[in-house]
């Protein structure tokens, strides 16, 4: 026994000095995830939304659209969207993917303070890289990622107190106090607390246990949920996540539909995230299993919590593997089975920590050198910056060619770069602020580019001349078939049509891109291949655009594209009109 126990301390002073290793590579694995150029298509919407409310306050109404100017806006955002501002004008667009990195590495550190070193600490760490990785397509700069650093505190207090490591839940209010003028997730939140509260009264239902700590979380609950009267509506800033989440599952269906990260995970089958949802669920099961009957009851609805958000919603991936990651990891080191297994485990620990460590680089590598966004199809490109689409030569055709005073159709996700490239002078018809519009006018928006209803009557009511659309949308087909419309800009996201109106017959003199695309030049386009570290390859959007251009008949265009995909793009050989 003596011998043994040396063996073990031996063991453990080993362990310990590899942590640090560990840790190391959990963080170089997180910066590869964080740090990406900009590209959120709310981006725009949040900066100029900031800009306004640091020089002139919160405003009342929708003051960045002029159809729906008189709507009550409530800017539940507004301190996420004046810190974006700031640091724009101090650091630039630059600063944002700097503190955008910033903030995953701090969401890593602090989910990481749950773990402690010694048995299971490997295990730990692989299910919360695990987890991270889950939620790594919404690390977006949003104020969602300030949701998921919230959430992190969150637990790690919470954890921390069910667990007998201290109590500091005085803090809770405090977070959730900055957390409701952030972002509307603080709701998730208190899902959390009231998991945990539950959790902690079933036990002591069912063990015998005292439920003093249950009372004490059901307190904190309720001076959490007073804390979220906080903000500038105090009750209406409250309630909104409420309402929104009501009308989403009710009047608001179709807004469902509008908004891609609204479908289901399921939707977006080739993200590796989306592969990872069942390993991850099925790695807590085992780890609750582990447990045997000292299973926290705490743990097991707030999975359930949040496999039933996620399982409804792709946006809502993060928290749901930001949750499951820290239930597991916190899991398999309390799993009572380990006891019998803790000399062998410590034998080997060492070893299972250099494979983590060569896992988690090498897909460090893998992500950092593209080749992970390549493979899912993903807008994304890992560096600093801004991505390219969202600064495309639609902005200088645009401020060149098109009137300020001539109202412009728009598509949802390119109304706010639109409204960040141009406001005041120019507003877009749709921004994607789901708060500042009826919900009739988005029940009309989708027929439209749904082609389910003709855009004449709307033209004629809003005296509408121009029509701004992402390719991908059903709406740009149609009008590049309908003589009425004279297509006149095309790139590799983005199609500008203007009408047979008078007025700009000056401009439809200028371009025939029709007459351009029939002899197979795209004038709009410039082919950008984009290099890595490993291989060369090609933008997404540039696939995207090759099928626009198969399905609206021009097979000489496509070509064009298609050629210069083959260089760069294992897919675009097998690629088809």
């Amino acid at each position: 026994m003596v011998r043994e126990a040396k063996a073990n301390r031996r063991l453990e002073t080993k362990f310990d000095r590899v942590d640090h290793l560990l840790f190391a590579a959990l963080m170089i694995f997180l910066a590869s995830q964080g740090l990406f150029l900009l590209f959120s298509p709310d981006l725009g919407l949040h900066l100029v939304a900031g800009e306004y409310t640091f020089h002139n306050g919160l405003p009342e109404t929708n003051v960045f659209s002029p159809i729906n100017g008189d709507h009550p806006l409530l800017q539940h955002e507004w301190a996420f969207q004046v810190f974006s501002y700031a640091i724009t004008a101090v650091a630039g667009t630059n600063g944002l993917v700097w503190m955008r990195l910033v903030v995953v590495l701090l969401i890593g550190l602090i989910l990481h303070r749950t773990l402690r070193p010694g048995r299971g600490y490997v295990a730990g760490v692989a299910c919360l890289a695990l987890g991270l990785f889950v939620a790594h397509p919404r690390f977006a700069w949003s104020p969602e990622l300030f949701s998921m650093l919230m959430l992190a505190a969150v637990f790690k207090l919470l954890i921390d107190y069910i667990e007998g490591r201290g109590n500091q839940l005085f803090l809770l209010p405090l977070i959730f106090a900055v957390w409701v003028n952030v972002h509307g997730y603080f709701l998730a939140g208190l899902i959390v607390v009231g998991c945990f509260a539950a959790g902690e009264f079933g036990e002591a239902l069912v063990r015998g246990n005292s439920t003093g700590r249950a009372m004490r979380l059901i307190g904190i609950g309720v001076l959490c949920a007073i804390a979220t009267l906080l903000n500038p509506y105090h009750v209406e800033g409250a309630i909104y996540p409420f309402r929104v989440l009501i009308g989403l599952l009710t009047v608001d269906s179709h807004f469902n539909t509008a908004v891609a990260e609204l479908l289901p995970p399921r939707t977006f089958k080739s993200a590796w995230a989306v592969k990872a949802w069942y390993p991850l669920l099925v790695i807590f099961a085992v780890a609750s299993v582990a447990q045997g009957r000292k299973v926290r009851f705490a743990y097991l609805l707030t999975a359930l919590a949040f496999w039933l958000m996620a399982r409804s919603t792709y946006r809502n991936i993060g928290i749901y593997g930001l949750t499951l990651g820290v239930l597991s990891a916190v899991q398999w080191q309390t799993a009572r089975t380990w006891k019998s297994l803790e000399l062998p485990i410590a034998r080997l620990s060492r070893w299972g920590t250099l494979a983590l460590v060569v896992v988690l680089l090498g897909m460090a590598g893998f992500i950092a050198t593209n080749r992970l966004y390549h493979a899912e199809g993903n807008l994304r490109v890992f560096g600093a910056g801004v991505a390219r689409w969202l600064d495309p030569a639609a902005r200088d055709f645009i401020a060149e060619h098109i009137p300020a005073d001539s109202q412009v159709f728009n598509s949802f996700d390119h109304g706010s770069t639109y409204l960040w490239w141009f406001y005041p002078e120019r507003r877009p018809f749709i921004d994607g602020n789901g708060a500042g519009y009826p919900s009739e006018f988005f029940a009309e928006y989708r027929k439209l580019v749904r082609c389910n209803e003709s855009l004449e009557p709307l033209m004629r009511r809003h005296r509408i001349g121009w029509v701004y659309l992402g390719l991908d949308k059903r709406l740009a087909r149609c009008l590049y078939r309908n003589p009425d419309w004279h297509p006149v800009f095309l790139d590799s996201d983005t199609i500008i049509l203007v009408s047979q109106a008078p007025e700009f017959a000056e401009v439809r003199g200028k371009f025939d891109l029709r007459a351009d695309l029939a002899r197979g030049h795209i004038s709009g386009w410039e082919p950008t291949p984009l290099p890595t570290l490993l291989h060369r390859t090609t933008p997404r959007s540039e696939l995207v655009l090759m099928r626009f251009l198969g399905r609206i008949g021009e097979p000489r265009a496509a070509r064009t594209v298609r050629q210069h995909v083959r260089k760069f793009s294992p897919e675009g050989k097998n690629s088809r009109n």
